[in-house]
């Protein structure tokens, strides 16, 4: 993803994506395992563009919720042009909920239940204010109020996580209650915040003061000590909210689903209500997030005007990706069966692309090699390609009707006539992938 420590970069470098062919074919294997999941709970997938409209983001993102409104995600979000407010400015894509409101809510009917899904490029600044590119799974159950819904989303995202080799992944839980639960709680933070202004740092209460409801994300551990006394938004959760937090847990339990409550679990985005949660790994100050989310029932009606209760989540593919890639979780693509062909002067490239054009009818992936090489080098580069078989094309070979085939396997060596070339490569493909 980024060039390792030691390696040459330009000092204007930013954080985007590039991936060499060595990597690539982790993910698309990572991404089958998605795909095959979420068809399981009958998920679609839909594909939305890099390009989105500055004021709709921003509706979303900072649209205030009952007393709180959040600022800095917005502040992160990368635009091509100057904001103006008589110009419709486009940014890149900070995330994907409200890009699927925005676009799919005007296709969908408001009294069924839609399930869908992507995963992409999004982009935002870094804490440097550099611009980024993280690659993001979103999961989006739109229509669906019930506690159902949520512990459907929450059970996908916990068995994505061990589908794709996290076996040992656990869920944290809070909830943000009701507009009434909320404006208590809020009420209650804003009074400890003022209280304890002289012992926090200016960037937490000021933060703290715009959106209580704001992920902690101070390094200063007196700040964090401190926040930690402060009012819990699950002693403010009224009954019927309290009721439904309780039947959900209860759900997870018997589903088998590890998890743990965190009244100081929050988020950055300021649409959540009710039940928010984090897919994590490990515990303390090992503990890696690498997902999350939650319900969002009036972000639609902010972004629309149409009413959607809707609940969904995100992983966070780079970590995900990195940790599986160390894990070692996925075989290499060399352990899958291909044939090597070299001609040994130009005159044989014409049978080489035959014999390439036969292979390929039988479904065989073929490496060609480089002219001229001497043949230990040819069986070097074979080997290093993940081949099992290298067919050497020579003149006076061809001219006889036959050719040389090489077992890289068995290191095994022997000619065989050229009508025979198909049958001997489905024999060793056999032979090969059994053993």
């Amino acid at each position: 993803m980024n060039p390792k420590n030691g390696d040459l970069m330009p000092e204007h470098s930013y954080n985007f994506h590039h991936f060499m062919p060595a990597d690539v074919w982790r993910w698309k294997m990572i991404e089958s395992e998605i795909d095959q999941v979420l068809a399981l709970y009958d998920y679609e997938e839909i594909r939305l563009s890099i390009l989105q409209d500055y004021k709709i983001i921003n509706r979303g993102i900072s649209a205030p919720k009952d007393e709180c409104q959040t600022g800095e995600p917005v502040d992160d979000t990368l635009t091509l042009c100057a904001v103006d407010n008589d110009l419709s400015t486009i940014s890149l894509r900070p995330e994907g909920t409200i890009s699927v409101l925005d676009y799919a809510a005007q296709y969908l009917a408001e009294d069924e239940l839609h399930r869908l899904y992507y995963h992409g490029p999004m982009f935002r600044k870094d804490p440097q204010g550099k611009p980024q590119e993280f690659y993001q799974l979103g999961v989006e159950l739109l229509g669906g109020s019930s506690i159902l819904s949520e512990s459907e989303v929450i059970s996908l995202g916990i068995r994505l996580c061990k589908s794709l080799g996290l076996g040992e992944v656990t869920l944290k839980l809070n909830n943000f209650g009701c507009k009434g639960c909320r404006q208590e709680f809020i009420k209650e933070m804003r009074r400890f915040l003022v209280e304890s202004e002289s012992e926090l740092c200016v960037d937490c209460f000021a933060k703290l003061s715009v959106n209580p409801l704001e992920r902690r994300r101070c390094e200063d551990p007196n700040c964090l000590q401190i926040l930690s006394q402060g009012p819990k938004i699950t002693d403010y959760l009224c009954d019927s909210c309290n009721a439904d937090f309780v039947k959900l847990k209860k759900i997870q339990a018997n589903l088998g689903h590890s998890y743990r409550m965190d009244p100081f679990l929050y988020k950055n985005f300021s649409y959540y209500n009710g039940t928010v949660f984090d897919f994590v790994l490990g515990q303390g100050d090992n503990e890696i997030i690498i997902g999350g989310g939650g319900r969002y029932d009036e972000l639609s009606e902010q972004i629309t005007g149409k009413s959607m209760p809707a609940v969904g989540f995100y992983l966070d593919m780079d970590i995900i990706f990195d940790i599986l890639k160390q894990r070692n979780v996925y075989e290499s693509q060399n352990g899958t069966f291909a044939v090597y062909l070299y001609a040994e002067s130009s005159s044989m490239d014409m049978m080489l692309l035959q014999i390439t054009h036969e292979l390929h009818a039988l479904g065989v992936r073929t490496v060609f090699g480089i002219n001229g090489d001497e043949l230990a080098q040819q069986m070097q580069r074979a080997k290093r390609k993940g081949c099992s078989l290298l067919f050497a094309i020579r003149d006076q070979n061809i001219r006889d009707g036959k050719i040389l085939l090489y077992n890289l396997i068995k290191e095994h060596q022997e000619y065989i006539p050229l009508s025979d070339i198909s049958n001997a490569v489905l024999v060793a493909r056999k032979a090969i992938n059994n053993e």
